[in-house]
């Protein structure tokens, strides 16, 4: 059985600024791809998947077993890293508060999406999923804060895009 070792290290050459046109195509992307209108993708996506685990959750085939939702994790460690993005932005904007206000909407989702990924595998480490129940809230407020953000990052956007003029 072989063996492979992988080193990872950051090249010599620094990293490189965005520009505002950058920041803000990527802003854009995120943008549209949260506010589509595709049920698969998105606020979409995330609203209907919340409906359909409410009405499981609360109707007669749940029996209190538990279960996963595999790559759950993966929305709070995305929240964590648009953080940091935002940090690295920062000079491209000038209205403080706008990043400030994000910045905490996206640290309380980083929470939100970790403590729903901790409720599921505390059912199923204890086998009794009835706690489960109310994952349907908390993914109500995460909802909720992700409309928040969105239209938190519509605000920077138009910052950035007008060139920190403070008009859009």
């Amino acid at each position: 059985m072989g063996r492979c070792i992988w080193k990872v290290e950051r090249g010599a050459t620094p990293e490189r600024e965005l520009s505002r046109v950058e920041a803000a195509a990527r802003i854009g992307a995120n943008l549209d791809n949260l506010t589509s209108s595709d049920v698969g993708l998105g606020l979409s996506a995330l609203t209907r998947f919340r409906a359909d685990l409410d009405a499981y959750l609360s109707g007669p085939d749940f029996r209190g077993k538990p279960f996963a939702i595999p790559g759950l994790w993966v929305f709070s460690h995305e929240r964590h890293i648009q953080r940091k993005w935002l940090k690295s932005i920062g000079p491209l904007c000038s209205d403080p508060s706008a990043l400030g206000e994000l910045d905490q909407i996206l640290g309380k989702l980083f929470k939100r999406w970790l403590n729903a990924d901790y409720l599921i595998e505390k059912c199923l480490m204890s086998g009794d999923g009835r706690a489960l129940r109310g994952l349907s809230t908390h993914l109500s407020e995460i909802v909720n804060d992700e409309a928040r953000a969105v239209e938190s990052w519509h605000g920077i956007s138009a910052l950035i895009q007008a060139g920190d003029t403070g008009t859009p």
